[in-house]
């Protein structure tokens, strides 16, 4: 019994630090689609072409995009969900 806690000990150690890792921040996300945005409202010469010919909806799409942002859990679900 005197030689398995140590080993339980290292085990449970390494585990809790492995889980450890820090809180996802979607803040940089958002920052970054609200920059798009932006970009896309003021300097986008087709956007009229876009809006009105192709009829994007491009205020749907980045609500969408805000709100898969905003479910997602970590970097690497976010990217697989934009």
């Amino acid at each position: 019994m005197k030689r398995t806690t140590p080993l339980l000990t290292f085990v449970l150690l390494a585990l809790s630090a492995f889980n450890a890792a820090p809180a996802f921040d979607p803040k940089p996300w958002a920052e970054d689609l609200d920059e798009v945005h932006q970009a896309f409202a003021t300097k986008y010469a087709n956007l009229e072409w876009a809006v009105f010919q192709r009829e994007a909806d491009l205020p749907k799409l980045f609500a969408d995009t805000k709100a898969r942002i905003e479910r997602a859990s970590s970097d690497a679900e976010r990217s697989r969900r934009l």
